[in-house]
């Protein structure tokens, strides 16, 4: 079983929420002299790759960013999904942001951590609500693991015989998604950033699942993390569409 998405500083799951209400529409490709009639959700062809950690983050992203202005980035890692018990998705990758790669999760330290997963398109038939579903149970499953219980819309929750608080937003980047806020300020969760607070705008855009983190220093609120992690998934979005092609 690989780790769940949100407890950082690990890789994200790939697992899935249905969004739904979006259209269907038809795209026809022409790949190596083919042509391949793909059925899809928002009439746009499926991306061939996850992109490059330097335009995903690039310099006019970051600069935005409480702390994160001048961060180095760097391609943190890659994953193989046939590596992986259970894994949905064929590749991914995780991206990087910080002052001092060296230790990014350190008390003075901003981090912007991107991870991505890549889902091939293998058939007419196949459309992108199984990755939006992938999107859904990662997130049943970081319920389970905290023992919380957001409401369908979102809100508050508190995990049982902790301190630590959270609060998820449904979100309309990509395809659709969520934010999720996790402020554990007396560090009894164990293994998040050191600061003890750090956000998530989970989204998928396509065939890819997206996972956007912020970890600010301490002078940056709880509240003030929800919204620049739910400002660098749009963010993160636009560079994905402006620089990644499709198949």
């Amino acid at each position: 079983m690989p780790p769940n998405p949100y407890q950082q500083p690990q890789p994200p799951r790939r697992n899935g929420w249905l969004i739904g209400g979006l259209a269907a529409g038809l795209v026809v490709l022409l790949i190596g002299g083919a042509i391949v009639t793909w059925v899809v959700f928002g009439s746009s062809a499926p991306y061939a790759s996850f992109g490059d950690c330097e335009e995903l983050l690039a310099e006019d992203v970051l600069d935005g960013v409480p702390g994160a202005e001048g961060s180095s980035v760097e391609q943190a890692d890659t994953i193989d999904g046939a590596d992986i018990d259970e894994a949905n998705f064929q590749e991914g990758q995780e991206c990087q942001a910080a002052g001092d790669l060296d230790n990014p999760y350190g008390t003075d330290e901003t981090l912007v951590n991107v991870f991505m997963y890549w889902h091939a398109t293998e058939t007419e038939e196949e459309d992108y609500s199984k990755v939006q579903r992938d999107l859904g149970r990662t997130l049943d499953e970081f319920e389970e693991t905290f023992q919380i219980d957001f409401a369908e819309d979102g809100g508050t929750a508190a995990s049982a015989d902790t301190n630590a608080e959270f609060e998820m937003r449904e979100s309309s980047t990509g395809d659709g998604g969520h934010v999720v806020l996790a402020n554990d300020p007396d560090d009894e969760l164990g293994f998040l950033h050191e600061n003890g607070v750090w956000a998530t705008s989970a989204f998928t855009t396509r065939n890819l699942e997206v996972y956007v983190t912020y970890s600010g220093t301490s002078d940056v609120s709880a509240e003030e993390h929800l919204e620049i992690a739910a400002d660098l998934g749009d963010a993160v979005h636009r560079q994905v569409s402006r620089t990644v092609e499709t198949e």
